[in-house]
């Protein structure tokens, strides 16, 4: 009988600990929660006063058009290189591909 309620305590102080660990793990998650959403609030604020300046637009949409042509052509140029003559394309081998996106 002892041992049982030794076992017994055992269970129950691992379930305490248990209680003990998902409330500190809660607070911590709503605590890091918390200071996640202010961290948020503070950079949205900071983004619009950044954007407000008409230079820094400028360049964003400047970067943002030049990086969707680039990156445009990065996925469109090896498409055109495989396709086939009598479609358009250039009809060209693997080997020619690569070579051809290495010097381009």
């Amino acid at each position: 009988q002892e041992e049982t309620s030794s076992n017994q305590d055992l269970i129950l102080s691992d379930e305490d600990d248990d209680v003990k660990i998902k409330s500190f793990s809660k607070s911590w998650f709503y605590m890091k929660k918390r200071n996640f959403k202010n961290s948020v609030f503070k950079s949205l604020k900071n983004l619009k006063m950044f954007l407000k300046d008409p230079i820094t637009r400028l360049s964003l949409i400047i970067y943002c058009t030049f990086s969707f042509v680039v990156i445009g052509f990065d996925e469109v140029y090896p498409l055109w290189c495989a396709t086939p003559d009598y479609l358009g394309g250039l009809d060209f081998s693997l080997n020619q591909i690569g070579i051809s996106l290495s010097v381009v």
